[in-house]
């Protein structure tokens, strides 16, 4: 697989995320468009080269104890097509707020505003649920030590 290519497939979003995710979805009274999930090192320097990101040390990283992201990109579906997002549309706001009640971190409150970012700071699986095996990018399953180096 292409290292620098962008990753959507919530499948690769840790469980608690991913709940976190689906029930964001349904508090919103709009469509959103999840654009990015997982991100591999390789393109995550990228990103730090280009300034699309300001840490090394980014949740869309593999994490532990899965090696699944604990953060996504979305936005909302209908500023897909507009200049720029529409960087100033009331959606956001809605989006950010509906996030941040679910126990999130939105990018929107942050010095350098990262409006479509969503984050939870660590894993909230319940323990039992990390023994259980989990999807792998290539179909298989993978144990609880998450995703197999190299394999993004």
């Amino acid at each position: 697989m292409d290292p620098l290519k962008q990753r959507n497939d919530r499948r690769l979003l840790c469980p608690c995320l991913r709940e976190k995710l689906e029930k964001l979805e349904a508090l919103l009274d709009f469509p959103i468009t999840v654009y990015e999930t997982i991100r591999s090192k390789e393109l995550q320097a990228h990103y730090l080269e280009i300034g699309a990101s300001w840490t090394i040390r980014s949740l869309h990283l593999p994490q532990p104890p899965r090696g699944l992201a604990l953060a996504f990109d979305a936005a909302p579906s209908s500023y897909l097509t507009l200049k720029a997002w529409n960087p100033l549309g009331p959606l956001w706001l809605a989006y950010g707020e509906a996030g941040e009640s679910l126990g999130l971190t939105w990018g929107g409150r942050w010095r350098r505003r990262d409006k479509p970012h969503l984050q939870l700071s660590r894993c909230e699986c319940p323990p039992e649920a990390l023994l259980r095996p989990i999807l792998h990018l290539g179909g298989g399953t993978v144990s609880n030590e998450g995703v197999a180096a190299g394999s993004l």
